[in-house]
């Protein structure tokens, strides 16, 4: 972590003290990072996993304790999800939570980017091969959708198409946060993204009645498929919605591509 100003510690003292007085808390950490020329600052709070306390109870809690802190993010996990998620390639994880940036940890709890099994080497191996594969699946379903458009079928071209789009909003959210949302709404993955990447803008507008026109029949498309019939879409709406898949594959193929590049750079900081 970089040594912060004496205000920017102070801060990070006093909300430390809130969060471990009002949850159970098993490790906090800071990370301060720049990823295409924006600055992100975030409190990762890792909660250790026990029927006294669930994620749901504390969110809200932790959301009051860094009300005044706006211009910090923060994110809640169970510490047990992270630990899996670094051995799966979580990389994200595994740099964040590194012990530079800890700020506290319960005196019962074992750090949960250290292990003589982990190597940075092998995290950043098996990131790699999870996005290619991610990678494959997205390509997958996009030659899906224009099979299904060339068959004259637009609720499966529709549907097809919404699996491209949150596909590639979990490839951002497992490349730069350390794992994806588990959520099928295109909107909550969208909001997400877009504060990391503003460029996705030029995907989904959110000042543009248009553009959430679109990215409501894509999520009615999912749910249409699985659970009811009667989905309408014109195929100038799928035409439209296909050239904007191609347009979020390449910008975040490529800011993928961009943070992995920069956690290998870093290879090197961790292991010497």
């Amino acid at each position: 972590m970089l040594c912060p100003d004496m205000k920017t510690f102070q801060q990070l003292t006093v909300i430390t003290e809130r969060l471990v007085n009002t949850i159970l808390v098993d490790q906090i950490y800071f990370s301060r990072y720049e990823f295409q020329g924006i600055c992100h600052q975030e409190f990762i709070i890792l909660l250790p996993h026990t029927n006294k306390q669930f994620i749901t109870e504390a969110k809200p809690l932790v959301g009051t304790v860094m009300s005044m802190y706006s211009h910090f993010r923060h994110k809640l996990y169970y510490a047990n999800e992270v630990r899996h998620s670094i051995r799966k390639g979580g990389i994200a994880f595994f740099f964040r939570c590194q012990p530079d940036n800890l700020l506290y940890i319960n005196s019962k709890a074992n750090y949960v980017a250290l292990s003589s099994k982990l190597s940075p080497e092998r995290v950043f191996k098996r990131a790699n091969e999870a996005l290619e594969m991610e990678k494959q699946k997205i390509k997958a379903f996009s030659d899906g959708a224009q099979f299904y458009l060339d068959k004259g079928n637009y609720q499966l071209c529709a549907f097809m198409l919404h699996q491209v789009f949150e596909l590639c909003y979990r490839m951002v959210e497992i490349v730069i946060f350390g794992k994806e949302k588990l959520s099928h709404s295109l909107r909550n993955h969208h909001q997400i993204a877009l504060a990391y990447l503003p460029q996705l803008k030029l995907v989904f507008d959110r000042n543009d009645e248009n553009d959430m026109t679109m990215m409501e029949l894509l999520d009615s498309a999912y749910l249409s498929v699985r659970y009811e019939n009667g989905y309408y879409i014109t195929e100038r709406q799928l035409l439209y919605l296909m050239d904007r898949s191609q347009t979020i594959q390449e910008l975040v193929g490529e800011a993928c591509g961009d943070m992995l590049e920069a956690f290998g750079t870093a290879l090197d900081t961790v292991t010497n």
